[in-house]
């Protein structure tokens, strides 16, 4: 009977030593995860344009739209200039303030986080800088988008003369795609 009590014991001790080593799984009532993919989906150019690899960088034009093999789209409008509000953190000192429309198209049949859009940009030789102004620019969308729908906003950067690119990618799961023109 001691031997069996002990053993007994042993048991629940290591089961429960095993257990608390074991990460705790509750029961989830979302769908199952999907499978991982190989690459993320790359960015394309309609009409013609063949879907480019994910190693190539694919370069668009102010005021042209890139799609992505799981349906996001985003256009980047052609830049305006503007003057920032009062209140507003620019760069004084670069050539021009623009502001540029951003219209993010979810078509994956699934919700998305636009929030998650990342955004750069070159300006001549250097970084450029990001305008903030709560007037006109500077506030990206903070929820999600329904399968099916589109939300525009405006984003504004200090760029100066010369090659003006844009870096966007939807999100880190996405490669990314340049817009690029000229600032004379």
């Amino acid at each position: 009977m001691k031997v069996r009590t002990a053993v007994a014991a042993l048991a629940v001790t290591l089961s429960m030593s095993s257990c608390a080593a074991l990460p705790l799984v509750l029961p989830s009532t979302s769908p199952a995860p999907s499978p991982a993919r190989s690459a993320p989906p790359a960015p394309t150019l309609e009409p013609t344009e063949p879907s480019p690899s994910p190693e190539e960088d694919v370069e668009l034009s102010f005021g042209d739209t890139a799609r992505w093999d799981d349906g996001i789209e985003v256009k980047v409008g052609k830049p305006k200039e503007f003057t920032p509000g009062e209140f507003a953190d620019y760069d004084q000192g670069a050539d021009h303030q623009f502001k540029i429309k951003v219209t993010v198209t979810n078509d994956t049949g699934s919700t998305i986080d636009p929030s998650e859009l990342y955004v750069t940009a070159t300006t001549a030789d250097r970084e450029a800088t990001q305008i903030f102004d709560g007037e006109t620019v500077g506030s990206y969308p903070s929820t999600k988008l329904r399968a099916g729908r589109d939300i525009s906003f405006n984003i504004g950067f200090s760029v100066n003369d010369g090659e003006f690119v844009l870096e966007v990618t939807p999100d880190y799961d996405h490669d990314s795609v340049l817009f690029i023109g000229t600032v004379q």
